[in-house]
């Protein structure tokens, strides 16, 4: 979710920038890989159990 943080960060920030249009799918992604692994590891532990 770091991640997912600073490319947020990041993509707000560039829309204060002249001629440049911020792209947040980056953010989006990042985070929605964050919540798949996260729940990747999530089922694995409860296997272990």
């Amino acid at each position: 979710m770091v991640t997912a943080a600073a490319l947020l960060l990041l993509e707000i920030l560039q829309g204060h920038l002249p001629n440049r249009q911020p792209e947040i799918t980056d953010a989006f992604i990042a985070a929605l890989m964050a919540c798949v692994l996260g729940i990747a590891r999530g089922t694995r532990e409860g296997a272990k159990e």
